[in-house]
């Protein structure tokens, strides 16, 4: 792109600017350097060689300046861009990744099994099953249908009572029942009449002598999805929403969505993948970022491409919003090459002028010596406008790292949001289990064999369920009756009403209410600190609520905390990890929820020291800079925002933060 350094610095009016000033010196240093010649031929001319060679060096350097700005202001276009395209399309993958284990399980459930083993599709039955469908979208409020049909096709039973039940004619019922495991479908069902932009999750349903008995079909909320996704990708810390248009294409570049809805059905030119580029598209130049999705845990879905577009007219547009860094010129973002470069110069046009000023006392060619102080203006001239130059570039790259650290600590925190989410969703719906509720219900002690039922499907839901360690049931006594982690079997009989959460979950009185354990050491975790998540079992056929236990679920937070802050280490702008850089989940009293690694050798438990309390930072998103150890950090911080009703409809509160730090 530097290729054509004339497009891009008309649009970049501050450094149109600062090369208009240059050339103007320049222009005046060869008028000087002309008159200086015609009327002083006694002058001594390797003198006046010097004058010339030293403009010849404030040329390049000239050069090398407006060079290094346009690049500045293309790394911070490149990583802002780079930064959303990657998260666009890895967030919706990361989501579509739990939509596979929710097919999986939701085909084995024994109502679903039971309703298409017995054929019975009476009112009684359907509207049975209706119920239950419809309680499974309140939990899951990522779908919006949910469908069960005969292995020919036929729809018989939907959550949408809106849409008749019909028979499907669609081609892919025939690959579903031969299919081993889920597919993810984004073509047109006709059993789905509403969906605007496809994808499903269908999977055969077999019973336990493996006979293909149904089909099961979720439709996702695809749109919903993407738009809820881009909004939030489009809004920077302190400013309105950006200009950039969000596009989610197919392999062959066709726009199956995009955030500006005129460019909907259109094709994309071609584009390289994971760099920069600038494309002509309906009339107007933008700079391009494609990626393609990394994958998550080996799921990687269909072979879609996420694009991001700014307009090139508009995207050099500085902020008002953004911050002015104090100048700090032992900073790692100081532009110290450039810096030497301006001091050679300067020295250079000095030396000049000093032995120009001593042959001219020396040959008594004093008419010189107002032509020599021309060069002396001039000089400090270039000095202030490579200064002032130079401070701006330094700033560039410091909003560029501002941008990208707070960037980062939005997409981290909203990461663990949705992971957590779905926590609250999956215990929810696991402890209306029909089987869980009635050997919950049971008025005697369960039977060995009973314990036995309950383990072998909390053990299948783990299988599936890889974020948890452990998958607990307990009665109202808060005693654990079953739980899937063969390594921890001591904890089974034990009570647990003294952990946090669990009381509190046993007095629940409805089953879309959960609870959440505080952020501690718990003995269902090898007494590391986690989240464990609650929902109330309730006695299967009552005239009111009534609890008879609970199911919880132990998340696996090591790991899965840390590698999402892995995901959002900063990196510079050739991809590579900036040394020194770590994340953080904290409290809002800055205590370690999960750290990277980092030269501190800060842990989980560990307080940050940093000096203020985080509950005085003035906005949701932003950034702010603090000396720990003697290194200064530039930290982007997010606070926590909730993912559709978790944590902003549903009463739980827990203030976390998330903390990217970079050495500045």
């Amino acid at each position: 792109m530097l290729d054509n350094l004339p497009q891009m610095t008309k649009f970049i009016p501050k450094i149109r600017q600062y090369d208009d000033d240059l050339e103007k010196q320049n222009l005046w240093w060869t008028v000087v350097a002309m008159v200086g010649k015609v009327n002083n031929q006694d002058m001594d001319g390797q003198l006046l060689e010097s004058i010339t060679e030293t403009q010849a060096q404030f040329e390049k350097l000239r050069a090398n300046l407006i060079e290094n700005m346009v690049q500045r202001y293309l790394d911070k276009v490149s990583v802002s861009l780079k930064l959303k395209s990657q998260a666009f399309i890895n967030t919706l993958n990361r989501n579509l990744f739990e939509r596979t284990a929710d097919v999986g399980f939701l085909a084995i459930d024994d109502d679903i099994v039971g309703f298409l083993e017995a054929e019975d599709f009476s009112k009684e039955k359907l509207f049975h099953l209706q119920e239950r469908l419809t309680s499974y979208v309140l939990k899951y409020s990522v779908y919006d249908d949910v469908a069960i049909l005969s292995p020919t096709g036929k729809v018989l039973v939907r959550e949408d009572k809106e849409i008749a039940p019909i028979q499907s004619h669609n081609d892919i019922w025939s690959k579903v029942v031969t299919h081993d495991g889920y597919i993810e479908y984004d073509k047109p069902l006709d059993i789905f009449p509403k969906q605007s932009l496809p994808l499903s999750y269908l999977q055969r349903i077999c019973n336990r002598q493996g006979k293909v008995v149904g089909i099961l079909c979720l439709s996702f909320k695809f749109v919903d999805e993407l738009t809820q996704l881009s909004d939030t990708l489009s809004h920077s810390a302190e400013s309105e929403p950006s200009s950039e248009n969000f596009l989610l294409c197919d392999q062959a570049k066709n726009i199956m969505f995009a955030k500006h809805s005129t460019e909907m059905g259109k094709s994309l030119p071609a584009l390289k993948s994971n760099q920069l580029e600038i494309v002509s598209f309906s009339g107007r130049q933008y700079f391009a970022y494609v990626t393609e999705a990394e994958g998550y845990q080996g799921f990687k879905g269909l072979p879609w491409q996420s694009v991001v577009l700014h307009p090139l007219d508009v995207a050099f547009k500085s902020d008002a919003a953004e911050h002015h860094f104090e100048l700090n010129e032992t900073s790692a973002l100081f532009p110290h090459d450039l810096n030497e470069l301006n001091l050679e110069i300067n020295t250079a046009l000095l030396i000049v002028v000093l032995n120009g000023k001593i042959i001219s006392l020396k040959n008594k060619v004093k008419a010189f010596l107002p032509v020599l102080d021309s060069f002396q203006e001039i000089g400090e001239q270039i000095r202030q406008i490579f200064a002032t130059s130079i401070e701006h570039i330094y700033q560039v790259t410091h909003q560029t790292l501002a941008a990208e650290v707070s960037f980062l600590a939005k997409l981290a925190m909203d990461i663990m949001d949705r992971n957590l989410y779905e926590r609250a969703n999956d215990c929810r719906w696991w402890s209306v289990n029909p089987n869980f509720r009635r050997l919950l219900s049971l008025e005697e002690p369960l039977t060995h064999q009973q314990r036995n039922e309950l383990t072998d499907v909390l053990k299948a839901i783990n299988e599936l369920y890889t974020v948890y360690e452990n998958i607990i049931i307990f009665d109202k006594n808060a005693d654990v009756v079953a739980m899937s982690d063969s390594k921890n079997q001591k904890m089974l009989g034990s009570n647990i009403g003294h952990l946090s959460g669990v009381k509190a979950a046993l007095k629940l009185q409805t089953p879309i209410d959960y609870r959440v354990s505080a952020f501690e050491k718990t003995p269902l975790y090898q007494n590391k600190p986690t989240y464990i998540y609650y929902a109330s079992i309730a006695k299967p056929i009552s005239s009111r609520y009534e609890n008879v236990g609970g199911v919880g679920v132990v998340f696996n937070a090591e790991p899965e905390f840390k590698a999402i802050l892995e995901d959002f280490l900063p990196k510079d702008v050739n991809g590579q990890s900036i040394p020194g850089a770590f994340a953080a989940f904290v409290d809002d009293h800055a205590q370690v929820i999960s750290i990277t690694e980092n030269p501190m050798n800060f842990e989980v438990g560990s307080h940050l020291q940093l000096g203020f309390n985080l509950s005085a930072l003035r906005s949701d998103n932003g950034t702010f800079e603090v000396e720990i150890n003697h290194i200064n950090y530039l930290v982007g911080y997010q606070l926590s925002q909730g993912y559709r009703e978790y944590k902003i409809t549903d009463s739980y509160e827990n203030k976390v933060i998330a903390l990217i730090f970079s050495q500045s």
